[in-house]
This record gives structure tokens, C-alpha cells and sequence, in this order.
């Protein structure tokens, strides 16, 4: 006799419709609870800059520099367009993963059938919302892993329309296969994994799919020449360059020379969620099918590809941010559905991926409960600025932190908001200084205590923030400077604090 969660599962492979509306009502379930929670550091240093895009300025983005693709700023515009709050984020974050879940339900069934589509878009339901993941905003990683995830579907969809009938259908499918996997590397510039894997795909069967692997080449075309028209009618086709690639490679070696132990201690974390996340349960089983079964070397070879790419990708950041286990969430999706072929399995191979799938979205749950109230926390500096400042007031965090500008609704006179643009492009801070000294120094300066640990200061910035700014307010441990001569209701600001929130 089966149990009631083995009768569940069978009763919504079975339907098609319905295992889809499970994946999808899970990643909308999951991210939910985070719908008015205020911007994390990158989605509000992301949005600050599509917001203010296009304007003046000779950077890529304007007056703001940031080392993302323009895909992404593109998708940042959207929210811009629907109003730039919270809630427009985090609605555009579901849409998102909601992608992402569809495009593995539909791979899922083109591998396994009713279980593979139902396990695959549980899994990136899961993964792609979890919050130990970064799953609850809105990151470039999770972009790339939808694109990717679209792009993974769409060449299945076009190898099968193709050994079917083949003709414009097949072709068609895998030009836009070929188009998300370049949109996949234009929000992401490390999501390569997508055409790496229809290069091995394609390329290991070219005699039969080279209609294939022209309409794959042509679709990706599309997006890249775009992006190089608005590159060379725009900043240069050289800044994009600068942006995407030579800047990555700088910061590699800032990395690798610095002498902080931020990136060794996330380092820890980074290992740690591999298991709180459940991702980990996915990934283990994935290598002991590959392992232990009978594949096809196509497949094993297309498995192990991909992983090498996913591996050495994260490994050449040296960064180790959390987020970057988003980019796995396709290959864990497809992994466990790969779990269900052949059909023909003995009861006890059978239950082994449904208890991944299910201890996956356990993890995903209690990840929710636990990080919930940490990501609900409102940023204490930045109510504390918004209230006191007027509005031709500008400010500056050091170092980090842009959601803060976004928080607050001032601009910045300097053009790198983030910490490694800073150490990589004005590493001894010559151009901080001279806007220091210049009549376009920031009104506010909010010091969020990683001068230090990044080694950026100077004897110059140091006697320039002590001969041209005081500490007006201490907010939560963080010295909040204010220009020596500008006056300011610091008492509104206090308000805006209450005792005990930060």
C-alpha cells in the first residue's frame, strides 16, 4: 500500500497541468513573505542605477559604473517603469522564477516524462526561491539561471521537433535557444553554461542537427549584435568590454593580493549553505546517478561539461558570495529529473529522488522561517538620511552598501558605488580625494565600517572627511558625516529611528 505523499506524487505527475501549478505556486509561496521587504545591496544599487539610466555621464551606465552586462540593468528598467518599490521588485522576482520553474517542468518532461517534469520544477521552485540562496531578491545570478533554465528547454524542444519533423519549427527553436543563451551571459557574464552545453550537444551530433547548430548560432546573433550597436551608439564598445571582461580579470588579482579575510570567511558560509540550502541533497545525488548508472557518454559527458564550467566560473571569482549557488539551480533541476530515467525502477530507486525533491523543499521552508525576519529589517542609516536631507543633497557610502543611496533618494557625485569597483578603478582613491576637495563633495557621508577593512584610506582622504565634515548622528554603530557649513534637522532624522530598530 502507498503512502499518502507517494499517492500525491504519482496522483501530480500524472497531470501535466497540475505539476506545473505545484512548482509555480511553491516559488510564488516561497517568495511571498519577502514581497515588501526592503531592497538588498545589489537590487537597490542595481535599481539606483537604472533609474538615473540613460543620462549624463561617460560611464556605461551614465554617471554610475557597475560590471554588469546591459540585460540585466534592462530588466532593472522594467521595475523602474512599475513604480521602483519593493513590491515592483519582488513581483518582477516571482516572474522570474517562475520562468525558471516552467522552463525545468517542460525539460524535466522531455527527459523523464510525468516524474521528471514534476521533480524539476519542484527543485527550481525551491532553489531558485530560497532565501539561504539569495532566492528571495532579485540577483543576477537567479537571471542568468533563468535564461539558462529557458535556454536548457528550448534546445530540448528543438532536438525533438527535429527528430520528429524536421523543418523551420526545430530551426526556430533553436535560434531562440540560441537568443536566452546569450541573454543568460548579457545579465550575467559568467552564465555561460547554456551554450557550452549546446556546443557539446549540437556539436557531438552535428551531421544530424547542423540545421540545428546554424539556427542555435543565428539566435544567439540577435541579442549580441544588439548589444553591440547600443555599445558603439552609446559608451563605446570598448567600455562594454572594459565592463564585462578586462574588469573581472583586474578584480581577480585585487582579490587574490588583498589582505582581508572578508572572501575566506564567506568561504565557510559559502560551504555551509551548500547543505542548509538543500541544494547540496540535489547536487549528491546528481553525481551518484552519474556515477553509479548507466548513461549514455553524450550524457555523462554533457553532465560533467557543464559542471566543470559551473565549477571553474565560481572558483575564478574567489568572491564566494552565497548568490552564486543560484547559478547551479538548472543543472540540480535537470539532475534530479534524470533521476527518472528509464521509467522502469525498482520502488526503492524510485524513492530516493522524491526524498531529494522533498528534503529540498523542506530546507527551502525552513530557510523562509528562519531568514524572515532578518530580510525584513529596514536600514536605519538611510531613514535616518532620507528624513534629515533636502533634496538637492547628495551622499556617498564607504564602502558599499548602494541600496543605501536607493533607501535614501540621494544621488552620488562618485561613480563607483560598490566596494570592488573602488579598490580595482580608484585604488588610492585619487578621484574620491579630489571630489573631497572639490566643490561637488557629497553632503552626506555614511561610514558603514569597511574603510578599514579594505585598506582604502588614505592620509589624504582622511585629513580631507576631518578638516571638511563632522559626525552629525551615530546610527547603529555607523558614523553618519554630514559637510562642515550645511545645516540639517537632525532631529527629524532621530525620529525616523526609532530605539532598539536598526
Amino acid at each position: 500500500m502507498r503512502t499518502a505523499p507517494a499517492r500525491l506524487w504519482a496522483w501530480l505527475a500524472d497531470r501535466p497541468g497540475s505539476s506545473l501549478t505545484a512548482g509555480l505556486l511553491l516559488a510564488a509561496g516561497l517568495r511571498l513573505p519577502f514581497v515588501a521587504a526592503p531592497f538588498g545591496v545589489d537590487e537597490g544599487g542595481y535599481l539606483y542605477i537604472a533609474q538615473h539610466w540613460p543620462g549624463p555621464g561617460h560611464w556605461l551606465y551614465g554617471d554610475q559604473w557597475v560590471d554588469r552586462p546591459p540585460a540585466l540593468l534592462l530588466l532593472f528598467k522594467t521595475v523602474v517603469l512599475l513604480g521602483s518599490s519593493p513590491v515592483a521588485m519582488r513581483l518582477v522576482a516571482i516572474a522570474v522564477v517562475c520562468v525558471l520553474v516552467a522552463s525545468a517542468w517542460y525539460a524535466g518532461r522531455r527527459l523523464a516524462g510525468g516524474d521528471g517534469a514534476l521533480a524539476a520544477s519542484l527543485c527550481a521552485a525551491a532553489l531558485g526561491s530560497n532565501p539561504a540562496l539569495g532566492g528571495s531578491e532579485l540577483m543576477s545570478d537567479g537571471v542568468g539561471a533563468m535564461f539558462v533554465m529557458l535556454s536548457f528547454a528550448l534546445l530540448l524542444a528543438a532536438i525533438s521537433a527535429h527528430d520528429d519533423s524536421p523543418g523551420r519549427r526545430a530551426v526556430a527553436l533553436a535560434g531562440l535557444a540560441g537568443c536566452a543563451g546569450v541573454l543568460a551571459f548579457l545579465s550575467k557574464q559568467s552564465a555561460v553554461v547554456a551554450m557550452v552545453v549546446a556546443v557539446v550537444v549540437l556539436g557531438a551530433r552535428s551531421r544530424r542537427h547542423w540545421s540545428l547548430l546554424l539556427g542555435y548560432a543565428v539566435g544567439a546573433l540577435v541579442p549580441l549584435a544588439a548589444t553591440l550597436a547600443w555599445a558603439a551608439e552609446g559608451p563605446g564598445v570598448a567600455m562594454l568590454a572594459n565592463a564585462l571582461y578586462t574588469f573581472r580579470v583586474a578584480s581577480v588579482r585585487v582579490v587574490e593580493s588583498s589582505t582581508s579575510h572578508a572572501p575566506s570567511g564567506r568561504f565557510g558560509t559559502y560551504v555551509r549553505v551548500l547543505v542548509v540550502s538543500g541544494l547540496g541533497f540535489s547536487l549528491g545525488h546528481l553525481a551518484y546517478d552519474m556515477l553509479t548508472r548507466r548513461r549514455s557518454w553524450l550524457l555523462r559527458g554533457t553532465v560533467a561539461v557543464a559542471a566543470a564550467c559551473l565549477a571553474s566560473v565560481i572558483v575564478a571569482s574567489l568572491n564566494w558570495y552565497v548568490h552564486y549557488w543560484l547559478a547551479v539551480v538548472p543543472l540540480a533541476a535537470v539532475g534530479v529529473a534524470l533521476a527518472f530515467v528509464p521509467a522502469e525502477r525498482t520502488w526503492r530507486a524510485r524513492m530516493i529522488p522524491r526524498a531529494v525533491v522533498a528534503a529540498t523543499v523542506l530546507a527551502s521552508v525552513a530557510n523562509v522561517a528562519l531568514q524572515l525576519p532578518v530580510n525584513l529589517a529596514s536600514p536605519a542609516m538611510a531613514r535616518f538620511v532620507a528624513a534629515a536631507a533636502r533634496p538637492r543633497d547628495t551622499m556617498m557610502v564607504l564602502w558599499g552598501q548602494p541600496n543605501l543611496l536607493e533607501e535614501t533618494g540621494l544621488r552620488t557625485p562618485y561613480p563607483y558605488s560598490w566596494s570592488l569597483p573602488v579598490r580595482v578603478e580608484d585604488p588610492h582613491l585619487q578621484l574620491f580625494a579630489d571630489l573631497l576637495a572639490g566643490p561637488r563633495a557629497p553632503t552626506w557621508l555614511l561610514d558603514v565600517g569597511r574603510s578599514n577593512a579594505w585598506h582604502l584610506e588614505t592620509p589624504r582622504v582622511a585629513r580631507l572627511i576631518a578638516r571638511r565634515y563632522h559626525v552629525a548622528a551615530v546610527v547603529c554603530g555607523h558614523d553618519i558625516l554630514l559637510r562642515d557649513g550645511v545645516r540639517r534637522s537632525l532631529g527629524a532624522g532621530a525620529a525616523a529611528v526609532p530605539l532598539g530598530r536598526c
